[in-house]
């Protein structure tokens, strides 16, 4: 497995943005989610744009081991 797929984390969206990178074949839009994990650190993690609309910030965020997009916490 990759390490994406591997890793876990618990934690709160707490901003999201796009943006638009300029390559030698064009454009290219990231989707980012800045996260703080439970246990402190902060982070931001790329995704697909449809896994990006799931979130706002201020929501509960979980990724499992073996799963490669977190998800919203019930």
């Amino acid at each position: 497995m990759n390490q994406q797929v591997e890793s876990q984390f618990a934690g709160e969206v707490i901003a999201l943005s796009v943006q638009r990178v300029t390559l030698t074949t064009g454009m290219r839009t990231d989707y980012l989610l800045t996260i703080r994990a439970d246990e402190g650190r902060q982070f931001t993690l790329q995704v697909k744009d449809d896994v990006y609309a799931l979130f706002a910030v201020g929501d509960r965020i979980v990724k499992q081991a073996g799963t490669l997009w977190p998800r919203k916490a019930a």
